[in-house]
This record gives C-alpha cells, structure tokens and sequence, in this order.
C-alpha cells in the first residue's frame, strides 16, 4: 500500500509537504532505524512515523509514532486511516479553497454540521479533536483523482 501511495500521489506537493512531510525514497538513508521503517516526518522534525518492520508484509499495517525516544507509539490502526488522515489534514493548509483562520464554534454548529455534511472518516487518532467532513456526491476540484 506504502509503494502505491508513493507512485499515485507521493509527488503531490500539497498532499504531503505543505504542514508534514512524506520522506521521499531519496532520504530514506537519513532515517534509518532497524526496527521500522519511517516515512513521514512532523515539519519541525520531533515526530517520525513509521511501519514497524515485522509488519511490512501486511497489506495495511498499523503506523507507529516516535518523539525522539526508543519507544514507539500506535497512532493509526492501519496505513490507509494514516494516509488518508494526512491527505486531508495537508489539504487544509494547503488546497485552493483552505483557510487560514481558525473558528470557534459551539456544539449547535458542531451539530449543524454533522447533520449536513458526513463525515470522511479520515479522523485516526492522528490528531485529538480533527474531524473531516465533506458534502455529498462529488465535487470538482479541477484535477483528475
């Protein structure tokens, strides 16, 4: 799944370097580690994520999490809720139609917009609290998907 996402969409530079970065295949000597494999990085450096090697085979192994210390944490149950999570997460910084501006909103709106528009299920545990949500059918965000 890893090799596909890097072919389909490693070189989109919005969906994967514009908060967090995807290690591209070229630095991999740079982040080394024997027991997994790290493909992506937090943009100042102090997260790493990554396959634990003994799951490599698996189809969509779970992703682990690393600040710098020898233990490493599960923060993603499979590598699809990960990729997926820090597509849209990139795409909000990043995207034609993004914001910069946060907003605080009470339960009402929370609500509102739940009832509208469902949800991606792209949340993971990546980050506590980020939700996506998207409106029905499809829309046109002038490139090819």
């Amino acid at each position: 799944m890893l090799k596909d996402y890097y072919l389909d969409l490693g070189a989109h530079p919005q969906l994967n370097g514009s908060q967090d970065f995807l290690i591209q295949p070229k630095d991999f000597h740079k982040y080394v580690n024997e027991d997994y494999l790290i493909f992506y990085t937090e943009n100042q450096g102090v997260c790493l994520w990554g396959i634990r090697r003994e799951d490599a085979a698996s189809p969509n192994p779970p992703v682990y999490e690393n600040y710098g210390e020898e233990e490493w944490y599960q923060t993603s149950k499979s590598l699809m809720e990960f990729l997926l999570a820090m597509a849209h997460l990139q795409a909000v910084f990043s995207m034609e139609l993004s914001n910069e501006e946060y907003w605080s909103i009470d339960e009402q709106a929370v609500e509102e917009i739940k009832r509208i528009y469902p949800s991606k299920q792209a949340d993971s545990d990546l980050y506590t609290g980020v939700q996506f949500f998207w409106p029905s059918g499809r829309i046109d965000c002038g490139y090819e998907q």
